[in-house]
C-alpha cells in the first residue's frame, strides 16, 4: 500500500480569556478567543457567504484520508502562545516534521520560544500567514486521495467570522504544492471523523451551520468533494 503524506492538524486548548478582543495583534494570547463562539460573533454569521475560493469537486473516485494515518508532518498554529504545552511540540519535532503557522513578524518570537524550550527547531518550519487564532485543528483544510491517488486538499467556510484563519487551506496547499478543492458547506473541523473508508460522523451542529441546505443537500456536498458515501449526522 503506497504511502500517504498528508498534514495532521493538531487539536489545540483554548486559555480562558472573557472578552473578544480585536483580530490584530495586540500581545493577548490568542487575541483573547475562546474556543466557544461568542454572542458578537455569532451575529456576524447569520450570513457567512459563499467560500471566496469555491472549486468544482474532484473527479470521482475520491478517499478521505483518515487522520490516523502515516503523516509527513503536523501543523500547529502560534498566536501570541501555543495554546499547547512545549513538551508535546518537543516530542512531534523529535519524531516528524513540525509546519507552524505563523505571521512573519511573529516568527522570530515563536522560534526563540521554541529553542529556550529545547524544541528540535531543525525539524520546525513557517507557514507565513496571518491569523486570527491558533484552532489551526478547526479551520485547515482535509485531505484526500484524488482520482489519481494523488494527495489534495479540501478546504470550507470555517463557521466563525474569522477570516485570516479562513484563509489558510489555499496556503497550506501552495506550501505544499498540492491541489486544493473548495466547498461552500459551512463547517469546523473539529466536527468531522472519517474512517478512511467512506464513513464519515459530525454531529447536527453541521446542519445548523448549513440552515440553507437540507440534510440530503449536505451528504451530496461531503460525497461529492470528499468521496463520503456514509455520512452519519447525530446528536
Amino acid at each position: 500500500m503506497k504511502k500517504r503524506h498528508f498534514l495532521i492538524p493538531l487539536v489545540l486548548m483554548s486559555l480562558n480569556y472573557s472578552k473578544l478582543y480585536s483580530q490584530e495583534e495586540n500581545g493577548i494570547p490568542n487575541n483573547g478567543l475562546k474556543h466557544k463562539i461568542s454572542e458578537s460573533e455569532k451575529l456576524l454569521m447569520q450570513n457567512p457567504g459563499k467560500n471566496p475560493f469555491s472549486t468544482n469537486p474532484p473527479s470521482a473516485p475520491i478517499r478521505n484520508i483518515a487522520e490516523f494515518e502515516p503523516s509527513e508532518a503536523v501543523l500547529i498554529a502560534y498566536k501570541n502562545g501555543f495554546g499547547l504545552p512545549y513538551s508535546v511540540i518537543k516530542d512531534l519535532a523529535n519524531t516528524a516534521k513540525v509546519i507552524v503557522a505563523c505571521s512573519s513578524s511573529s516568527q522570530g518570537t515563536a522560534l526563540s520560544l521554541l529553542n529556550s524550550n529545547g524544541v528540535n527547531t531543525a525539524n520546525c518550519s513557517f507557514l507565513t500567514t496571518s491569523l486570527d487564532s491558533w484552532w489551526i485543528r478547526d479551520y485547515s483544510g482535509w485531505f484526500i486521495a484524488d482520482s489519481s491517488d494523488k494527495v489534495a486538499v479540501v478546504d470550507f467556510t470555517y463557521n466563525r467570522p474569522r477570516p485570516n484563519d479562513d484563509a489558510v487551506t489555499a496556503l497550506e496547499a501552495s506550501l505544499l504544492g498540492i491541489p486544493m478543492y473548495a466547498t461552500d458547506l459551512v463547517t469546523t473541523g473539529g466536527n468531522w471523523m472519517c474512517d478512511g473508508y467512506n464513513y464519515a460522523v459530525s454531529t447536527v451542529l453541521v446542519s445548523e451551520d448549513n440552515t440553507g441546505m437540507t440534510q440530503s443537500q449536505i451528504e451530496q456536498e461531503v460525497q461529492d468533494y470528499l468521496g463520503i458515501s456514509n455520512y452519519m449526522i447525530r446528536p
